[in-house]
């Protein structure tokens, strides 16, 4: 395993800078370390996302770092986390966030499967916020468990919108270590470096709703190459043979939803969430 790279406030929390206390790390990714914070001018508990100081000279990284909090700040979906603002603090470059638990769905995987109608009423959720980004021209590019974050009340927000593209732009990928954040949920077309449209975070919520449903995501344990082969050409496992007593109609709903090609695929994230929604909580 690699040394954790440190960050330049490690050892140094909670610390007062340009208005709000930075008190706790929330988690590291490769664009970002978020941290919960007080807004001192008005009274407010939020996130603030930090650009690592190693990048924050890099322009690609910059820039694409501006990119999420322009697109973030167009999208104010309830199932969206929402940008409040976008500044510097302490010289780097931040993103003030609304402020969620701290929990993620990923915390739900590699244990017993959460209730089935909890699950998906977690994913319906998740469609709504989809919905309301692809309505604004946004295509997401990494849905996943780890990026749909539970607010004080249970709700799902969608986040991270750190590999995102307006899809008047043409949305490719360059190289897959940078703009794939986890394969085990990216849509083949994505791996492969083609043109992608919303029909790719199609998949990725397809992708994310059988690994809550089984509690692992598919193709899970393979190498890097292994994962991205699998996606490309293997089916993963029916889900009935993961967990009893699911509906033969929900099976064949989330295969749909991560067929490997993309006219197979529900159209949209309304028409994925209308199959969906029977098997909420309460449906008739």
């Amino acid at each position: 395993m690699q040394p954790r790279e440190r960050s330049m406030l490690d050892g140094r929390l909670p610390l007062e800078v340009d208005g709000y206390r930075l008190e706790h790390s929330l988690g590291r990714g490769s664009m970002g370390e978020v941290f919960a914070a007080r807004d001192l001018r008005h009274n407010l508990d939020v996130a603030i996302k930090l650009l690592p100081q190693a990048r924050s000279s890099d322009p690609l990284a910059l820039e694409r770092f501006r990119r999420e909090g322009a697109l973030m700040e167009r999208i104010t979906h309830p199932n969206c986390v929402r940008v409040l603002e976008a500044r510097t603090v302490g010289g780097i470059p931040a993103l003030v966030l609304e402020r969620m638990s701290g929990r993620s769905l990923e915390s739900f995987l590699f244990d017993e499967p959460a209730p089935f109608e909890q699950v998906v009423d977690w994913v319906l959720q998740a469609l709504d916020g989809l919905a309301a980004v692809h309505e604004v021209g946004v295509l997401h590019r990494d849905v996943k468990p780890a990026n749909c974050f539970l607010d004080f009340v249970g709700g799902v927000r969608l986040g991270d919108f750190g590999l995102a593209r307006l899809r008047a732009s043409g949305a490719t990928i360059t190289s897959l270590g940078a703009s794939v954040g986890t394969p085990l949920y990216a849509a083949p077309e994505q791996l492969r470096g083609e043109r992608v449209d919303g029909r790719a975070d199609i998949y990725s919520v397809g992708a994310m709703l059988y690994a809550l449903t089984c509690g692992v995501p598919a193709f899970h344990g393979r190498s890097l190459t292994a994962t991205v082969v699998a996606i490309e050409r293997e089916a993963p496992e029916p889900l009935d043979h993961l967990r009893e007593h699911l509906p033969a109609e929900f099976v064949a709903l989330v295969a749909r939803a991560m067929a490997k090609r993309r006219d197979e695929r529900f159209a949209s994230a309304r028409a994925f969430r209308d199959a969906l929604a029977p098997f909420a909580r309460g449906a008739p």
